[in-house]
């Protein structure tokens, strides 16, 4: 199997373009990203990750554990 990665620039054919692929039996979408990736939102998240383990640290706040997170899954 091979992949093709396509940028769509024109949002008025993206709809097209979904049911287009959609009719072909030897395609499979295994994902449509709506929006690019911006490394300025990594790093701020980044760095709003590491503010909270600061103050984890420092004992202000508490994080939930792993269990904790999986439980809420």
């Amino acid at each position: 199997m091979q992949q093709i990665v396509l940028n769509i620039k024109d949002n008025s054919k993206r709809e097209f373009f979904k049911e287009l692929l959609k009719q072909l039996d030897f395609v499979e979408v295994v994902s449509v990203n709506e929006e690019p990736f911006e490394p300025t939102n990594l790093l701020e998240g980044l760095k709003a990750s590491l503010v909270e383990v600061d103050a984890h640290l420092k004992g202000e706040i508490k994080l939930q554990t792993a269990k904790e997170f999986l439980d809420e899954l």
